[in-house]
């Protein structure tokens, strides 16, 4: 797969939701936009301290009529 660069339409992708049912990136296609993230994990420091920062920044991400959709094994 080529890379996916910024301002790119990513390639659609369907994946179990720790929620419940699986979500797919289509599903917020045309009502709003969104910043995928893709993450080791809890067991990555690195991850935790900017899920951290995402968690922060979220109401203001929110506000601006976007959502953080977050990918992690």
């Amino acid at each position: 797969m080529a890379a996916v660069t910024v301002g790119q339409v990513a390639p659609g992708f369907r994946l179990p939701s720790a929620q419940g049912p699986e979500v797919a990136l289509e599903d917020f296609r045309g009502r709003k936009n969104v910043i995928v993230w893709f993450t080791k994990g809890m067991a990555c420091a690195f991850c935790r301290q900017h899920m951290s920062q995402l968690a922060r920044a979220y109401p203001g991400v929110r506000a601006r009529g976007a959502d953080i959709l977050q990918v992690t094994p």
